[in-house]
């Protein structure tokens, strides 16, 4: 029997995963042959992953997100990176939002700085960083990444896993345009959190870095002869512990005391 084709096996790995959605199957960490060999395989996976969810109703890819920004999530996946994952043009939502905890098997959601793409990203050379990545940003917004965790074991992930599963993108819900961002310095912004009755929780944007999350997603689809596109949305990582709402939960999320998004949970 001959060797399977690489393009073959990332098609079948592809179509498992989307037929375990459609099924809203548990997420369950892959296993033997049928696993990436490496995150190499893992994003090719990803983006065949993404054509089938963009043929499938959730329309073009809208913008990026990036999962694992914090040291413990890394070391757990063993990495020293963050993961990134697909936006799609159905799932992003204006503030004051309503979402069905039932469309999800599991809903997440963080508490995250959004930056609006202002123009294409060419070939990347030196990478970008922090700094240089802010001539292609358009405007910021806080806005909460809505995940599909599809009640997984958070104690036996893998990146590869992760990554294959477009990183588990569930959607995104915008708040208004920070104004002045530049002069205000967004990536480094008191937030505060109100969720239902609880006392207010506060952090930082820089707790997430924001710009450098940029610039890592932007040398990272470079990698793959990829780019951001201007319009496109990227969702920087959280600034809070992700949180599991229920019905009837309301969560409002505020930058700087001068933007905010809320959301109401059906």
């Amino acid at each position: 029997m001959t060797a399977r084709p690489a393009q073959e096996r990332v098609q079948q790995i592809a179509a498992h995963l989307y037929a375990q959605h459609v099924q809203k199957k548990p997420y369950v960490e892959f296993q033997g042959t049928a696993s990436p060999v490496d995150l190499e395989e893992a994003y090719s996976v990803q983006f065949a992953l993404q054509d089938l969810f963009s043929s499938g109703g959730r329309g073009p890819i809208a913008g990026h997100k990036i999962a694992l920004t914090s040291k413990p999530m890394q070391v757990m996946c063993g990495v020293n990176h963050p993961i990134a994952g697909g936006l799609f043009g159905r799932d992003v939502r204006t503030s004051p939002c309503e979402i069905e905890a039932g469309g999800f098997q599991r809903l997440g959601v963080e508490f995250e700085l959004a930056i609006e793409i202002g123009e294409a990203v060419a070939t990347v050379e030196p990478p970008l960083d922090a700094r240089t990545v802010l001539t292609i940003v358009a405007q910021c917004r806080p806005c909460f990444e809505l995940t599909e965790a599809r009640r997984a074991d958070y104690g036996r992930l893998t990146a590869a896993g992760l990554a294959a599963d477009n990183a588990w993108s569930g959607g995104v819900v915008l708040g208004s345009p920070i104004e002045n961002w530049r002069g205000v310095n967004a990536g480094r912004l008191p937030v505060s959190l109100f969720y239902n009755d609880e006392p207010a929780m506060h952090a930082n944007t820089s707790d997430a870095d924001p710009f450098g999350s940029l610039a890592w997603i932007a040398n990272h689809l470079n990698d793959f002869g990829r780019r951001l596109e201007p319009g496109q949305i990227v969702i920087t990582g959280s600034t809070l512990k992700t949180r599991f709402p229920e019905p009837g939960d309301h969560i409002r999320y505020e930058i700087g005391g001068m933007s905010g998004v809320e959301l109401r949970v059906l």
